[in-house]
This record gives C-alpha cells, sequence and structure tokens, in this order.
C-alpha cells in the first residue's frame, strides 16, 4: 500500500458523496463545480497509479466523459445513469486492481 492510496480512498468517498448529493438532492449547486475538478483530478492521479491496466486506465478517461456529457444533455436520464454506471464500474476495478495488488 503506498503513501497515496489512505488519502486517496478519503477524496474518493468525498467525490461519490458529491455525485450522490448532485444526483439526489440538487443538480446545480456549489457542489457541481467541485465534483467536476474532483473529477480531474481523481482521473489524473488514477490514470498515473494504474498504467499498466488498460481496462482501468480507460474507465478513469471514460468516468469524467460520461460526467461531462451527462451536465451537457441535462435532461436525459440516459446520459445520468451512463455516468453513474462508469462510475460504479471505475470504483469496482480499482478496488480489485488494489486487491490484487496486496
Amino acid at each position: 500500500m503506498t503513501h497515496l492510496e489512505p488519502r486517496m480512498k478519503r477524496v474518493l468517498a468525498l467525490q461519490v458523496a458529491l455525485g450522490a448529493w448532485l444526483s439526489i438532492v440538487e443538480v446545480y449547486s456549489a457542489a457541481l463545480p467541485a465534483h467536476g475538478m474532483l473529477a480531474i483530478v481523481l482521473s489524473a492521479l488514477l490514470v498515473w497509479l494504474a498504467w499498466g491496466r488498460p481496462l482501468l486506465v480507460a474507465l478513469a478517461l471514460a468516468t469524467p466523459l460520461a460526467g461531462f456529457s451527462a451536465l451537457h444533455y441535462e435532461y436525459s436520464p440516459l446520459a445520468a445513469l451512463l455516468h453513474a454506471a462508469a462510475a460504479v464500474a471505475l470504483l469496482a476495478a480499482a478496488v480489485h486492481a488494489l486487491g490484487r495488488r496486496a
């Protein structure tokens, strides 16, 4: 376990909580820019940490892209569902990758 992983878990939990807040409570709030900027930072960090794993790198890049699409197609429940599915797949792949390395 690297020294980044405990901090990354907390930041990832914050990102998931912000996403849940945006989808359930209030779509356009101050959490939206924070969620977007945090997604860019987490995506870059995850691509750097998972460079040898192509599926994880693809999911790390696809999840913020799906979120950006969901933002622009705000009346499309399919876009929001695809973003949520990509986020769940990314979280599951990251947990699996970290579990296999330990």
